[in-house]
């Protein structure tokens, strides 16, 4: 195993372990929470959401990966003062800015329960700053378990605040703001990050070089939004919240297949900022791309006939509709994995102005299916118009990177696992809960095949962290 594929195994590790992990356990509370939640209030509590992923890009100019690629390059612990106290102080006036927002809007829209959605909007915010923070200061470590006890908390005040308080979208707001602060308190306990900020007007020389690099990436959020979650906005407002609450939760799983992606894009991108132009570069990209292709639809391949046998369990009866539409958000959200692969590619070559070009293209496939055929198929067009929209761009963003990979393409694979994948999907469609748990066993073993070099080095890193612990250790080896 080259150097460049551990450090990236690693990188996934901790992250897995930090974020999608503690997401994943959430799924178990799925079945008592749209038990309780009507899907009214649901979809509500998944449009403030989807809201918030529009708003904060732009409250917060994007300033943490800013910090996160300059922190990274630094030389001297005088650069990352100047460079952390500006991400600092972006960061106190986005809470300003979210306080003073919130009541202003709410004259123009109804918005219960303001000052709950204040402090969930403005938590959410800082907490995806800190968290880049966290990762440029390689406190890996301590991202991890944070992120783990925050989950814990969450959980149990989900759980107390609905079952014995009696609330509702209070308790969803609630639960997810306090095991945020939580997680915030205990994290700069650890890390002590105060001790790089410095409130002299000197730091904040470095604004314009990191809004160079952050302000690109603004117009990039919008459309990534317009491209991945103006479907809900849609939904809502024409075909009402409650369906929205429906679209939310068959939306679910491909949320935690986004989540688990996620963090192999993290780690893929601190190798792509730290290790691009280097000798070797483009064989280790294309070893790398074709690894990911073949995990990604593999699983998505295995969590097809998995979401057949056991969603119906999961979710109140109140929201069966949600079934149908689970396998295809899936794959749109395999598609959106690869599509932000080849993102991290511009972002190491500093190219954030491409990113943002190419994701225009997915934005503008998706608003057009799903604005022309929302009336006619209703839920299907916002499916439809995810498919075009990831499509699209792993087609945009695969020929403007073309030049960076080498001869090794594993097109065979990736005709095998989309076959797979074909296959499951249809299974699903037609044919009931125990052709699809013999399928599932099938795909599974399909999948270790293809997959086989992976998991052993997987193993290989997992093994080799619990059996030789490094005293002191917090970063990333």
């Amino acid at each position: 195993m080259d150097n460049s594929t551990k450090k990236l195994l690693n990188g996934s590790v901790v992250y897995f372990v930090g974020t999608a992990l503690s997401q994943l356990a959430s799924l178990l509370l799925m079945r008592f929470v749209t038990g309780h939640i009507s899907p009214e209030e649901y979809g509500f509590f998944n449009l403030l959401t989807t809201v918030s992923n529009l708003v904060i890009p732009f409250v917060t100019l994007q300033i943490a990966d800013a910090a996160f690629k300059f922190v990274l390059k630094s030389q001297t612990e005088d650069e990352k003062k100047s460079y952390l106290t500006t991400c600092f102080v972006v960061a106190l006036g986005s809470v300003t800015l979210i306080a003073v927002g919130v009541p202003i809007l709410s004259c123009f829209f109804t918005i219960p329960q303001k000052g709950l959605v204040v402090l969930y909007v403005a938590s959410y915010a800082v907490s995806g700053i800190y968290q880049k923070v966290l990762r440029c200061l390689n406190q890996s470590k301590v991202l991890v378990t944070g992120s783990l006890m925050k989950t814990i908390l969450f959980l149990l005040l989900e759980i107390l605040l609905i079952s014995v308080l009696d609330m509702r979208l209070e308790a969803l707001l609630l639960a997810n703001s306090l095991s945020t602060v939580f997680f915030l308190i205990y994290a700069e306990w650890r890390v002590r990050s105060i001790k790089f900020l410095e409130l002299r007007p000197r730091r904040l020389r470095v604004l314009p070089s990191m809004l160079r690099f952050s302000v690109p990436l603004m117009p990039n959020a919008a459309f990534w939004w317009l491209t991945s979650s103006v479907n809900n906005v849609i939904v809502s407002a024409k075909l009402g919240v409650d369906v929205n609450g429906i679209y939310a939760v068959s939306g679910k799983f491909s949320g935690v297949l986004a989540l688990v992606t996620g963090v192999l894009n993290m780690s893929w991108q601190d190798t792509a900022v730290a290790d691009y132009g280097n000798d070797g570069f483009s064989t280790f990209l294309t070893k790398t791309l074709n690894t990911y292709i073949k995990l990604i639809f593999s699983a998505v391949a295995v969590l097809v006939p998995l979401i057949a046998v056991v969603l119906p369990y999961m979710i109140a009866p109140t929201y069966y509709a949600a079934i149908p539409y689970a396998p295809f958000l899936l794959f749109a959200s395999g598609l959106s994995a690869i599509s932000s692969f080849l993102a991290q590619i511009f972002t190491g070559q500093g190219k954030t102005k491409t990113i943002m070009t190419t994701s225009l293209f997915g934005m503008l496939a998706n608003v057009a299916v799903i604005a022309v055929l929302v009336e006619s198929l209703g839920l299907w067009a916002a499916v439809a118009g995810s498919l075009a929209a990831d499509s699209v761009l792993v087609a945009v963003r695969a020929f403007m990177a073309r030049k960076e990979f080498d001869k090794g393409v594993e097109y065979v694979s990736f005709a095998v696992v989309l076959g797979m994948l074909a296959v499951s999907v249809y299974l699903y469609l037609t044919q009931g809960a125990l052709v699809n748990v013999i399928w599932l066993v099938c795909a599974v073993a399909l999948a270790v095949v293809l997959n086989w070099s992976f998991i052993k080095d997987l193993f290989t890193i997992v093994f080799g962290r619990f059996a030789k612990p490094k005293k002191g250790d917090e970063a990333v080896s």
